[in-house]
């Protein structure tokens, strides 16, 4: 088995900056398509529950089910619990709401 290190914090700010580029471009083309189909006074008035859907997607589809997200890809850097290297479901929910703002 290969060797694990912690991961640098260059690397973390990296990961994390990158994952905040996607989440940026994935939450302007969930906007974009609200918009068409809900109105604008629709989409202003849910912003937020459509940011924290977005999200809550990102990180359900990458964490959640043991993959890497886009930044940790580009990072090299993996998220593992004390069994291994995949995230179980529950640590991965705790991470996820970890990583979004669900204080409305």
């Amino acid at each position: 088995m290969a060797q694990v290190r912690d991961g640098s914090h260059a690397e973390l700010v990296r990961s994390n900056q990158k994952d905040l580029t996607y989440l940026s471009q994935i939450r302007s083309l969930v906007n974009d398509i609200a918009q068409s189909l809900l109105g604008v006074r629709h989409v202003v008035r849910w912003q937020r529950e459509l940011s924290l859907f977005t999200d809550m997607c990102y990180f359900g589809l990458t964490t959640c089910c043991g993959y890497q997200t886009l930044g940790e890809e580009y990072s090299d850097i993996l998220q593992i619990d004390k069994s291994g290297p995949r995230l179980t479901l529950p640590s991965g929910l705790v991470s996820i709401l970890r990583s979004t703002d669900v204080t409305h």
